[in-house]
């Protein structure tokens, strides 16, 4: 299935396919080096499934894999 042929459920319940209400197109852009104090940064960012009770129990999981995390140098 095409990106434009997605059925999306108008306010009056009429489906319209995403074509109808956008014109989308593929390209590609140079890829952004973000920064932060002069060094470079990667943001990641991610959702919590239902089973979580609360972000913050994933957020302490994260932290102690990342203490293990070891990256080449460089």
């Amino acid at each position: 299935m095409r990106l434009e042929d997605i059925p999306l459920t108008a306010g009056d319940g009429v489906l319209v396919s995403l074509q109808g209400l956008a014109h989308v197109t593929q390209s590609t852009l140079e890829p952004s080096i973000y920064r932060k104090g002069m060094r470079r940064v990667v943001h990641v960012t991610s959702e919590v499934s239902e089973a979580e009770e609360n972000p913050k129990y994933a957020i302490f999981r994260m932290n102690e894999a990342h203490d293990h995390l070891r990256l080449p140098a460089g």
